[in-house]
């Protein structure tokens, strides 16, 4: 929807989509403007978990995985957590 056409709508017309509105409501999209933010405003938004776009980001998840892994595996060694 351009703004000619949202300007150009009587006053008792309404839109039911507005500029910009595939950019936040995309989870894709959306996933991706929120990590640019937590990147550039890291104690304001810290409120979502890790997230991943696949398949670009896949060899991120297999180290993240890992990761978690290795840290579980030494935990049970630690005797700090059981297996179950």
């Amino acid at each position: 929807m351009t703004p000619d056409f949202m300007s150009s709508l009587a006053w008792w017309q309404k839109a039911n989509h507005y500029l910009g509105m595939y950019n936040i409501c995309r989870k894709s999209t959306l996933a991706t403007h929120l990590k640019r933010f937590q990147k550039e405003f890291p104690d304001h938004f810290s409120f979502f978990p890790q997230t991943w776009m696949y398949p670009a980001e896949f060899h991120d998840i297999q180290e993240y995985t890992k990761k978690k892994l290795d840290k579980r595996k030494e935990l049970i060694e630690d005797g700090r957590m059981t297996e179950a």
